[in-house]
């Protein structure tokens, strides 16, 4: 009895957080990462597993197979991937506007920088695919444009503030 009562006055005082946003984003990232393992397990499956299973299979079972289990696995991936895009992304937003209001500023900047710069990079992107020379869809060259974009997009919007407010040092 006198060591029950030693280790409770002795235990770690835990308090948990108060308020409902702490366990929204606890919640979120528990969904984010149990969809991204969904995903990314269903991924595996269909690359790693399904491709050479099907190949191998004659054309009376694959016929009876994929009709079956196909439907069902592809509802699971693309779920899988929207629910772990939309918890990660109003995970993120949530922090960005915290962070945003500990600046005294909005939030609303950073989000819509961060998809404005990304959506022109994906518009550079399928232009490049798209476009009717074959140069510009070569590995190295692809590679090359397509690194250059990746960069300048991640400076600008590291960098956004300064060149909003016209500053070389921030």
């Amino acid at each position: 009895m006198y060591l029950l009562s030693l280790t409770l006055l002795l235990a770690p005082r835990i308090a948990l957080p108060e308020g409902f946003t702490p366990h929204l984003q606890l919640m979120l990232r528990w969904i984010h990462f149990l969809g991204g393992i969904t995903w990314v397990g269903l991924l595996y499956f269909f690359v790693l597993v399904n491709a050479d299973f099907l190949k191998q299979l004659d054309a009376v079972t694959r016929a009876k197979v994929v009709p079956l289990l196909m439907p069902r696995a592809l509802w699971w991936f693309r779920w899988a991937s929207v629910v772990t895009v939309l918890a990660g992304i109003w995970y993120w937003m949530m922090i960005v506007g915290s962070d945003a209001r500990n600046a005294q500023t909005s939030g609303g900047g950073a989000i819509g920088t961060f998809f404005g710069l990304w959506t022109v990079a994906f518009a550079i992107e399928m232009g490049m695919l798209m476009a009717p020379g074959e140069a510009l869809k070569k590995g190295p060259v692809f590679g090359a444009v397509m690194g250059l974009v990746v960069v300048a997009a991640g400076w600008l919007y590291l960098d956004h503030r300064c060149l909003r407010h016209g500053r070389t040092k921030c």
